[in-house]
């Protein structure tokens, strides 16, 4: 699935993402608005701005050549033609009970300079699979948008300029990092010069962390725990601290989801999710991962959970894994995904099973405890 970002979007994550309920709460009233700068043309013209707020909100601005006009989530910009003999200003105010937003008016006059604002930052890094980008354009005259020279290959753009807005599209990239630009121009002569420009660099595959996540991993663990079948078990000897589970991951859907196969049992199917933001993979443990039937016709459900080893006690939660780096068994620094989450007193990681009955702990298989991560194998030494 390729992302499609907006800059009201990415504003409105921003906002709200990571927020406990009680946050969210007190950040309710919050103003978004999909541009904050808007510049007219001498004779006039309309501007519609995008409004994301929960609440109810007011538009008021007390210049009488300013006309305002609500339309759902949008607020309708009306400008008079400006006959002054010069360039004037205004700002409009929107308000709720416990927020405020501002947005700054420009008109030129006949012998007023180019005005351009781009709604965008200047730099976006894109991922290897390509994404998609909507930004917005305010201007006082003619505008229009260009590639740098080889960016065509890879960039497509498409701007309306009666509406201001301009669609990116960034392809797939299979070969090396790569960068480009598109740069927003004034088309008259009176403009020259004044320009706004966005650069667009995207990673390869290769430095994708999405894809540094797939491959053929062993987890190692700082203690291994096994039970005996008899209610009973011990943990290995500290010789033997290394790797004892094995598993691979596989691409489901890029950027969002893997499918980590065959961990501490053949058969097992993990799924996981991938935040491109802070390049994390979330297991979310305590969901079914197999379903076998044993000799005696009994069927029993696998999960993947946390365990306290002292009560034999077990819980489902979110473990996250982020890139970085292991020894494997022979002390061989390697690529590998660090586990954080295990939090006492459920510092274990293992499968149990159930009959639909009862849970139980399964004989023949190792639980693996303390600091744990998966090492990657058939890499090279990760070196700086």
């Amino acid at each position: 699935m390729k992302p499609v970002l907006t800059i009201l979007t990415l504003l409105a994550a921003a906002v709200l993402t990571g927020c406990s309920e009680e946050a969210k709460v007190e950040i309710a009233d919050v103003i978004i608005v999909s541009q904050d700068r808007i510049a007219f043309a001498e004779n006039g013209g309309k501007a519609t701005v995008s409004v994301a707020c929960p609440s109810e909100w007011t538009a008021d601005c007390t210049a009488d050549w300013i006309t305002l006009a609500a339309d759902g989530n949008s607020l309708v910009i009306s400008a008079e033609a400006n006959a002054t003999g010069q360039g004037r200003t205004a700002s409009i105010a929107l308000q709720t009970g416990a927020d405020q937003k501002e947005i700054q008016i420009s008109q030129a006059w006949s012998e007023a300079l180019f005005q351009l604002y781009v709604n965008a930052p200047g730099a976006i890094d894109v991922i290897s699979g390509g994404e998609d980008f909507t930004f917005s354009v305010s201007a006082n005259c003619d505008w229009s948008v260009s590639l740098s020279d080889g960016a065509d290959a890879w960039i497509s753009c498409s701007a309306d300029t009666q509406s201001g807005i301009v669609n990116v599209s960034v392809a797939a990239n299979d070969g090396e990092a790569r960068s480009g630009e598109i740069t927003v121009s004034p088309v008259d002569a009176q403009g020259s010069g004044v320009s706004a420009t966005l650069t667009f660099s995207q990673i390869s595959k290769a430095e994708d962390p999405y894809y540094r996540m797939l491959g053929s991993f062993d987890l190692y663990a700082e203690r291994w725990y096994s039970y005996d079948g008899n209610g009973g078990g011990g943990y290995l000897p500290s010789e033997t601290i290394g790797t004892a589970a094995h598993c691979t991951i596989e691409e489901v859907e890029y950027p969002e989801t893997f499918l980590i196969r065959d961990l501490f049992m053949d058969g097992t199917e993990i799924e996981a999710t991938y935040d491109t933001g802070t390049q994390q993979m979330t297991i979310d443990l305590g969901i079914r991962c197999l379903l076998r039937e044993t000799a005696d016709g009994t069927t029993w459900a696998y999960f993947p959970v946390a365990i306290d080893l002292v009560s034999s006690g077990f819980t489902s939660k979110k473990v996250t894994g982020e890139l970085g780096e292991g020894v494997d068994e022979t002390g061989e620094s390697r690529p590998a995904i660090l586990l954080k989450g295990f939090d006492a007193p459920d510092t274990a990681f293992g499968l149990i099973a159930s009959n639909g009955a009862s849970y139980s702990s399964i004989a023949g298989i190792y639980y693996a405890d303390g600091e744990m991560y998966l090492v990657k194998t058939g890499d090279a030494t990760v070196t700086d």
